[in-house]
């Protein structure tokens, strides 16, 4: 059997930008195991652990390194060097911290281009499982490389990547034209036992099981995009306003094309300082639908620019609702909010020329 160990030098497989995998990871709250083992299996899936390391003040270090490795692309080294004080007291050795942090940054990697393809699935519906292709990999995964599922299908239920300790394993979106050039065959079943070969060796393995190891069964990031939206807003309003400011950008351009893809729940889309709590402006699945029809060539780099004109821009008020009125030098952004009772709601983006912002009364000169 092959030694399924990694070299220092392997390479995570990065295949999404980081934003997503980044909101993914600050998702997750550190917690003790037995705190975490209490909760349901929805609300476990949020948590970070480690097994072994009882003391929170630690447990929050870990995971903070761990954010920290993914916002600044940092190494395993960087990684070691900033949890060392946890590293002494625990007298953890190198395989230990090197499954923490590959196992982690994996999950983050893997949970983002989730999100990533719930955001394409109308264009790529398919989904196709990859390994690196060393002799590294797992029979129980190698016998899956290449294969090609629906993206609804329940194989990515259990077997979304990574399937085990240092799983390196990954996937791909595929549209209908790519699979139909390819002559590739779309999965309808599960797979089932079937014989492995090793292409280097011409060994023959059986694998009774292929898929995810034991305790691996799951998809991250199938439930984070499932509960993103309300988490984030709850998050934000327990934030203090200059750190709510930096993460509500940080939802839009990591969570707001999953979220758009089955809009339920309202996406918060700007924050604003109050007296006891930070506000969160919301966007609804009803008004989403109506920006689609009014700005359906707005992306999610535009909606994070919200904040922006909602600190810096010009602010025109009716009432319970207002306008901010932002000059680029391409044309106006134009955020519209209104209070209903405690609740405030964004109920309308767009980009307008200079002249027809001027026609609206949303430039002063």
């Amino acid at each position: 059997m092959a030694d399924f160990s990694l070299p220092d030098s392997a390479v995570l497989a990065k295949p999404v930008k980081p934003e997503a995998a980044i909101v993914f990871w600050q998702s997750r709250a550190a917690m003790t195991r037995e705190e975490a083992v209490a909760l349901d299996e929805g609300a476990r899936q949020r948590a970070f652990f480690v097994t072994g390391l009882a003391e929170q003040g630690m447990i929050q270090d870990v995971h903070e390194a761990l954010g920290a490795a993914l916002e600044n692309g940092e190494t395993l080294r960087d990684f070691k060097a900033r949890i060392a004080g946890v590293i002494a007291e625990k007298g953890w050795q190198g395989d230990r911290i090197d499954t923490i942090f590959r196992n982690n940054m994996q999950t983050a990697y893997m949970a983002g281009r989730w999100a990533k393809a719930q955001a394409s699935r109308k264009s790529r519906p398919y989904g196709q499982y990859l390994t690196v292709g060393d002799d590294h990999v797992r029979p129980s995964h190698a016998i899956l490389h290449k294969k090609v599922f629906p993206l609804d299908h329940p194989f990515w239920g259990s077997n979304t990547p990574p399937n085990g300790h240092k799983c390196r394993c990954y996937f791909i979106t595929l549209s209908e034209r790519q699979v139909t050039g390819r002559k590739l065959t779309v999965e309808k079943d599960m797979p089932g036992d079937g014989m492995w070969t090793d292409p280097d060796t011409g060994m023959e393995y059986h694998v009774a099981r292929p898929g995810a190891d034991a305790g691996w069964g799951t998809n991250p990031g199938k439930s984070w995009v499932a509960d993103l939206a309300g988490y984030a807003a709850q998050r934000l309003g327990h934030c203090k306003p200059e750190i709510a400011s930096v993460m509500v950008r940080r939802y839009v351009n990591g969570g707001l094309d999953a979220w758009a893809q089955h809009p339920e729940g309202d996406f918060p889309l700007v924050t604003m300082p109050s007296a006891d709590a930070t506000l969160v402006g919301k966007m609804s699945p009803q008004t989403w639908a109506k920006q689609l029809q009014h700005s359906p060539g707005l992306t999610s780099g535009d909606y994070s620019l919200a904040q922006e004109v909602v600190e810096k821009g010009r602010k025109l008020s009716e009432g319970a609702s207002d306008a901010y009125a932002l000059k680029q030098a391409d044309g106006v952004l134009v955020v519209k909010t209104t209070r209903q009772g405690d609740s405030l709601y964004v109920t309308d983006f767009q980009r307008l020329g200079l002249e027809d912002a001027k026609r609206s009364g949303y430039l002063d000169e």
